[in-house]
């Protein structure tokens, strides 16, 4: 308790706060809102309502030709995601001020004019209608929504027909240049067509003297025919090394010899063999037989060693040098050789006619590789006179390709243009009128939306201003919780505010009402003379009431006053802190300060004293340390002339005593008292300890630089803060609590005259 409770707010504004701000501003949100509603009305019937028209445009694609004689110029923009700026640019056309002008001009500067001021200034004219004509392009949309607004119903229609036409107009100007190129079109499409004919007839003659009719064709079929031949002559090869191979084996069985058919001149007839010479070879060929005949029957009867057999021999070998002498003069004898006579049953026969068969074929293979191996250089050639004259059959043909494709488009160019100038401007066919238009119409939008702003405004003003007032100008302690949270002290009581004159309160209920016991005796009016009475003490205090200000309220000691359960239960939190803190000495010095004049102060501190003595536990002494306080004195009826000194002594304390065992003493007879009254304070404290009383309340002045509250706070037991509800200022009420924490004593809050702005089903915490 000695310290603030430094509760941090909960962050942001939660629904006690709104219902609080709603609730405590609600006539100025009232009053705001109903002078809102009430301007946003006048506004919506007084404004004068204008006609309006409404077209929309379709704009599919946009096509751009800036320069027919180039190629590739003419560019198709679709409006889709990536062509917004397309439908923005045509905006931009619709709403220059150029097109306005146009449309000016075409339905009259005077009739635009006539119900606005009059006027034939074209320009005034043009301005107006761009100043009414709302442009709009719905999101994921291609479509152009025109609205103009006039206050003639007769202008509103033709002017926006005539903007559609203008545009039209404009359109075609900007993008297509129409009827610009027609002569230009047709001179360079006549050039084209032929510069494409001679082209044309250049390729076909270097295609016919190539011999071809499509260069890619017959480079095909050529390189698929050498490739046939190539396989060809490495089969017949293999087929070659075949025959060869098996002709040499058979040659090792019959003891002949394989002639080299590789060479081409042993298969041919270029050399001619003399007839004498051939049949010298065949009689040779017959004698080698039959000497080798000889020799077999002679081996049967004699050996190797034999002189016939050696003889025969001898024959044999003149034979066979005389035969490959005639071979290598002329080859071609080698296949006219006869076939070697060998005996019945000699296997020597048979290899000789395999061998025989093998070289025939061989030599066959050899023809046919001969054969294909002309033919692929007969390929290869045709196929190097295409090549050479590939170069420029291939440049005619890019020529020709590039001159078509030029003659081409500009023959579409011319055609499209022709079309063009037969449409005219209002058919454009990228741009589609989905709606003509509309008939003339009252337009309440801009009213609608005027009103519905004003009405936003005054809401938001009357709410904004409740808040700012609330948050940021008004830094008062208004709720309980704010104590807490805003300057960190413990909340003891929060008394609410009678609001009541002449001894009424807010609900009509009398301060002193009657009860039923005294009716029933028959003291009505003696009570009422009563309520009369407090009703006169209230009009001389007036705007106190039962939370009057130091000096002017009334004595809240009665038990029917609307203070005294208030005050009962300040006296049980009192107590029971007491209790808690285990504050068992007597007596128990209590002060009741302020942060400011006038927060009901002297009030509390009498009914706290007032409700202490009711206790019935001790005496009770109320001393008045506030030199303007002037509540003391009610309780002697304003004699009051004991001070504490004469409170203090038994033999002069009954001086003091005004109800029961309740005491009042005034210490604010002492000239320059702030400054005497610490000192005089100080050597009492040990009588004021010594004292039968057992609660001691000081009516102390408010806290400042120049009373001597503060000094005094570090002697008291506890320190009640009186913080009135919505005037006490809250950085003055954390400052004097600060003071008074920094007195190392027990500080408490006291929230005096709370208003209760929320209603009791709503409140919370607030």
């Amino acid at each position: 308790m000695n310290a603030p409770q430094n509760a941090a707010p909960p962050p942001g504004i939660n629904l006690d706060d709104l219902l609080y701000v709603l609730f405590r501003h609600k006539w100025k949100i009232t009053i705001i809102t109903l002078i809102a509603v009430g301007v946003a009305a006048g506004v919506y019937f007084a404004w004068p309502l204008p006609y309006r028209s409404e077209a929309r445009l379709l704009i599919k694609y946009v096509v751009d030709s800036k320069n027919p004689s180039q190629m590739g110029s003419a560019k198709v923009t679709s409006p889709d995601d990536r062509g917004d700026t397309i439908l923005n640019t045509e905006l931009e056309v619709l709403g220059s001020f150029d097109l306005a002008m146009e449309v000016a001009k075409a339905v009259g500067p005077s009739n635009i004019l006539a119900a606005v001021g009059g006027g034939s200034d074209a320009s005034s004219a043009a301005s107006y209608i761009r100043g009414n004509l709302i442009l709009d392009v719905p999101r994921r949309s291609s479509v152009v929504h025109m609205i103009y607004q006039h206050p003639d119903r007769n202008v509103v229609q033709p002017v926006l027909r005539a903007l559609v036409d203008e545009y039209y107009k404009k359109h075609m100007e900007i993008h297509r240049d129409l009827g610009q190129f027609g002569d230009f079109l047709t001179q360079q499409t006549d050039q084209l067509h032929a510069r494409l004919l001679r082209t044309e007839d250049a390729l076909r003659s270097a295609k016919t003297n190539a011999g071809v009719i499509s260069v890619e064709d017959t480079k095909k079929i050529y390189s698929e025919e050498m490739s046939r031949i190539q396989a060809a002559i490495l089969q017949a090869e293999a087929e070659l090394a075949e025959r060869q191979a098996a002709a040499g084996e058979l040659a090792k069985l019959t003891h002949a010899e394989i002639p080299n058919l590789t060479n081409d001149v042993s298969l041919t007839n270029e050399v001619t063999i003399p007839s004498e010479k051939l049949a010298e070879y065949k009689r040779v060929c017959n004698l080698l037989d039959k000497l080798s005949a000889r020799e077999q029957d002679l081996l049967i009867q004699f050996t190797p060693e034999n002189s016939w057999v050696k003889q025969i021999d001898e024959q044999i070998s003149a034979n066979e040098k005389k035969k490959e002498q005639l071979e290598e003069q002329f080859p071609g004898l080698v296949a006219k050789a006869p076939p070697h006579r060998y005996s019945p049953g000699d296997p020597r026969g048979t290899s000789q006619a395999d061998l025989n068969a093998e070289l025939a074929r061989a030599s066959g293979l050899h023809a046919r590789i001969k054969i294909l191996n002309r033919q692929l250089d007969e390929i290869q050639a045709a196929a190097a006179k295409m090549y050479a004259s590939e170069a420029s059959i291939v440049d005619l043909q890019r020529k020709y390709y590039l001159q078509e494709t030029q003659y081409n488009y500009f023959s579409m160019s011319l055609e499209q243009s022709r079309i063009d100038e037969a449409l005219g401007a209002s058919r454009v066919s990228n741009i589609v009128e989905i709606q003509y238009p509309t008939p003339p119409s009252r337009d309440g939008t801009k009213v609608r939306k005027a009103a519905l702003g004003l009405l936003m405004a005054g809401l938001g003003l009357a709410f904004g201003l409740a808040f700012l007032i609330e948050f940021y100008f008004d830094r008062s302690i208004k709720r309980p919780v704010e104590v807490e949270t805003k300057l960190g002290l413990p909340l003891f009581l929060s008394i609410p505010r009678f609001a009541g004159s002449l001894g009424l309160s807010r609900n009509g209920v009398p301060l002193l009402p009657q009860t039923s016991q005294e009716m029933s005796n028959g003291k009505g009016d003696s009570q009422h003379q009563k309520a009369d009475a407090n009703q006169e003490s209230a009009k001389k205090a007036e705007g106190a009431g039962a939370n009057g200000a130091n000096g002017h309220s009334a004595a809240p000691w009665s038990s029917r006053y609307l203070l005294q359960p208030f005050c009962a239960a300040l006296r049980d939190n009192l107590i029971t802190f007491f209790e808690v803190n285990n504050l068992t000495h007597k007596p128990k010095l209590v002060a009741v300060t302020g942060c400011s004049e006038g927060s009901g102060v002297s009030t509390i501190a009498a009914g706290l004293a007032a409700s202490l003595s009711e206790t019935g536990e001790g005496n009770v002494l109320l001393v008045n340390m506030d030199s303007e306080s002037g509540a003391v004195q009610q309780f002697t009826k304003g004699k009051l002339s004991c001070d504490l000194d004469d409170a203090l002594l038994n033999e002069k304390r009954g001086q003091a005593l005004v109800n029961g065992k309740l005491y009042v003493a005034d210490e604010t007879h002492a000239d320059n008292l702030p400054v005497v009254l610490p000192k005089r304070f100080k050597t009492l404290v040990p009588r004021l300890r010594a004292s039968d009383y057992d609660y001691i309340i000081f009516d102390m002045p408010a806290v400042s630089q120049i009373t001597p509250t503060q000094r005094l706070a570090r002697f008291m037991d506890m320190v009640l803060m009186v913080v009135e509800s919505e005037k006490t200022d809250r950085d003055q009420a954390k400052r004097v609590g600060s003071l008074l924490v920094e007195t190392k004593t027990n500080v408490g809050v006291v929230l005096n005259k709370l208003r209760t702005n929320v209603p009791q089903r709503l409140q919370q915490t607030s």
